[in-house]
């Protein structure tokens, strides 16, 4: 049986991902079966590589999904699988918040190098400046930072609040982290 490559799955927001497929095969499918949490077991059929498909994950972790057509003239099979990392959003937000609080324990004491790895490339040289500057006050400046809220949780953008008190009076700062193309999460701007 012939086998032919069928481009990776697309997945939207987890853990509700939505399914499509870029049919290269031109074929005329006599079955598209989905397995979309890795069990072995068909979740959706359809014959119309245009068909969009949902799922529903409910625990977090990883599972590979998989779609198999089968051509109705030769017979031959194509076979895609893209792997889904399902993360709940309370344990995201614990290891972004971690990651700030991270790149701070840093700067205070004195690991600029440390602290800027944690940082977006394109934000890294703007950042290195202005800590190199504060070298002498980090610990201060760290000690009086303030606490730090969820804003706003996307899949590759994520927006927090650091709020402190200047003389009684609550001021606002934002945090953005992305992740970037190899799944890493890094402070984007502060």
């Amino acid at each position: 049986m012939k086998s032919k490559h069928m481009p990776n799955l697309q997945s939207a927001r987890i853990p509700t991902g939505t399914f499509s497929l870029a049919d290269t095969t031109g074929w005329t499918f006599t079955a598209i079966n989905f397995d979309l949490d890795g069990n072995g077991s068909i979740d959706y059929t359809t014959t119309d590589p245009a068909d969009t498909v949902t799922h529903t994950y409910n625990t977090p972790g990883c599972y590979t999904a998989t779609v198999t057509g089968q051509d109705a003239v030769s017979g031959d099979t194509v076979t895609s699988q893209q792997v889904i990392a399902v993360i709940d959003d309370q344990d995201l937000e614990g290891r972004l918040i971690g990651l700030w609080r991270g790149m701070l324990h840093k700067l205070g004491n004195g690991d600029i190098s440390g602290a800027l790895s944690v940082i977006s490339p394109p934000a890294r040289d703007r950042y290195q400046s202005i800590f190199t500057d504060l070298q002498a006050e980090l610990p201060t400046v760290v000690d009086d930072i303030g606490d730090i809220s969820r804003s706003a949780l996307g899949e590759d953008l994520a927006e927090f609040q650091v709020t402190r008190n200047r003389d009684g009076i609550p001021h606002a700062y934002l945090i953005y982290m992305m992740r970037n193309g190899n799944g890493v999460w890094q402070i984007e701007g502060m």
